[in-house]
């Protein structure tokens, strides 16, 4: 979300500076090699915030399966139904 924040108002800075870049010559030229690093550094952003945001999620996930391995088996409860035998 925050990524997307950032990409609209570099857009918007883009569009402005494209406006005062017309009235200057090789103005528009810069304009559009600085959006592109923007979009650029934006982009290297998103994917770091995607990494650190996989790697929680990964250390989140392996104490889950830690606390459960570590938790004492529960005991196992069948129930007949007529022939059929359901467990728990």
């Amino acid at each position: 979300m925050e990524a997307m924040k950032r990409f609209v108002v570099a857009l918007l800075l883009v569009v402005g500076l494209t406006g005062l870049a017309t009235a200057e010559p090789d103005g528009l030229a810069r304009a559009l090699d600085r959006q592109q690093q923007d979009m650029q550094r934006q982009q290297s952003q998103v994917q770091q915030t995607t990494e650190a945001q996989r790697q929680q999620l990964q250390q989140q996930q392996d104490q889950a399966l830690r606390l459960q391995l570590l938790q004492p088996p529960r005991p196992l409860s069948c129930t007949k139904v007529g022939s059929t035998v359901f467990c728990q």
